[in-house]
């Protein structure tokens, strides 16, 4: 299927100010998503009943006092072993509160709707954190459902085969965008930081936040063909982008965003990576491997391959660890064959194996910065983080592969060499912040 590069241009010359145009992930270029989605045409009922359930259920009657604030973090909260952790920026929104500045976390929980749950984020965060039921009534969310649905109505009839995967984002779209307009009641001149992802929560507070002091922070690496991404004809885009480091702002500046508006920023949610030492010898015998999933690994076949993989290799073991937003247990798991990681940290589990597989996952990124070579599981997907970096990377895409690849980095004798030139690329890519890293970003939002 192939999908109109300008379908929001289209958009706008039928539909002018109609706030869909703000939402363009799914209308250019999220092929995969759209052409895997079934009952197209009609509304994908289970999201959309979880939605309005939380709205009936635990959205309050009455609204809470809405804060004030000088900054919002727009984020997403989650739970990893029973810990809440928010998702984006590291340290800075606690250095900013300490600096006598009003900074808030605003956002959902990954996967979860309830009340509780998000109450619980409250006594977790060191910053003031708010989520829907903090903000919003039952008359708001209902309110945002029923915008949701006229406008799907609309879009049904410029573009069917994106009604099915439009149906939840929409109606999640004008939450958002009912948040943050209650907040600007309080704080109008509040400054706005929300991840650049091409989603269309983003795209909502891209259209929230149009005439404020706003910026997208890119947070994560860039996939060569994340075509969500890419500044399409007709696509709002944000006045500022803050990238991870110069690396990260080649890519996108080659993307096609305007260089003027790309900022060369440091990574936020990555830095803790650089309190850590990293393994200064390649193994001398593989025997324990780290699959770093992303979603949809038992859809493209690379639980199948790992499983023949375990079969034949015996003595080598393959530990998994999902995605912050997967539930694990959805999965169709062999039994016996693979353990799930019960390492709450990301960067103390990749250090605790010898290898580590992955298909899309950023740690592959943050494997070879420790020193821990990465196995790419080849598949019709050709989003590789690393797709400009081969040091300390081998790509696999059969059981034979996989063994040639564990045997390869044994012993390996151009590791500290190889090892030199992934940690400068890392750097480059995620660069640490600077000591100055709160004013540098005080002067990007003009506080």
């Amino acid at each position: 299927m192939k999908i109109k590069a300008d379908i929001s241009a289209m958009f706008r010359a039928r539909h002018k100010d109609h706030p869909y145009l703000w939402f363009t992930s799914l209308a250019v270029g999220d092929e995969a998503r759209i052409s895997s989605q079934k009952n197209k045409g009609f509304i994908n009922l289970r999201p959309f009943l979880g939605l309005l359930r939380y709205c009936l259920i635990d959205l309050p009657f009455r609204q809470s006092n809405t804060p004030e604030t000088d900054i919002i973090f727009m984020s997403v909260f989650t739970w990893q072993k029973n810990a809440v952790r928010e998702t984006y920026y590291g340290d800075l929104p606690a250095i900013l509160h300490k600096d006598n500045l009003r900074p808030i976390l605003l956002g959902k929980i990954a996967e979860h709707y309830s009340r509780e749950k998000e109450n619980d984020v409250q006594k977790a965060m060191t910053v003031p954190a708010y989520c829907p039921t903090h903000i919003l009534t039952k008359l708001d969310g209902l309110a945002c459902i029923l915008k949701g649905l006229i406008s799907l109505s609309t879009l049904r009839g410029v573009w069917k085969d994106i009604f099915y995967a439009a149906s939840f984002e929409l109606p999640m779209a004008f939450i958002y965008i009912r948040m943050l307009e209650k907040i600007y009641k309080t704080s109008p001149h509040a400054r706005l930081i929300f991840p650049l992802e091409g989603n269309a929560w983003e795209g909502a507070c891209l259209y929230a936040a149009k005439d404020k002091i706003h910026a997208a922070y890119q947070h994560a690496a860039i996939l060569p063909e994340q075509t969500k991404l890419t500044p399409h004809k007709g696509r709002p885009l944000p006045a500022q982008i803050i990238s991870t480091g110069t690396k990260a702002r080649e890519i996108l500046e080659n993307f096609g965003y305007d260089r003027e508006t790309l900022r060369d920023g440091f990574s936020l949610r990555q830095s803790e990576i650089y309190r850590y030492t990293p393994k200064t010898s390649a193994p001398s015998e593989v025997k324990n491997i780290l699959l770093l999933m992303q979603g949809g690994e038992d859809k493209n076949g690379i639980l199948d391959l790992c499983a023949d993989f375990c079969r034949k290799n015996p003595s080598i073991t393959i530990d998994l660890r999902p995605h912050p937003a997967m539930d694990i247990n959805k999965l169709s798991l062999d039994d016996g064959l693979f353990d799930i990681s019960k390492e709450a940290k990301l960067h103390d589990d990749i250090l605790a194996h010898d290898i580590c597989l992955y298909t899309s996952s950023t740690g592959a990124m943050e494997s070879v910065y420790l020193g821990v070579p990465v196995i790419r599981l080849t598949t019709k997907d050709a989003n590789d983080p690393l797709f400009l970096s081969s040091h300390l990377k081998k790509e696999a895409g059969t059981v034979s592969d996989m063994t040639d690849a564990c045997r390869f980095f044994e012993n390996y004798k151009d590791f500290e060499k190889e090892l030199g030139l992934a940690r400068s690329y890392f750097e480059q890519y995620f660069t640490q912040p600077p000591e100055d890293m709160k004013d540098r970003f005080k002067k990007w939002l003009s506080l």
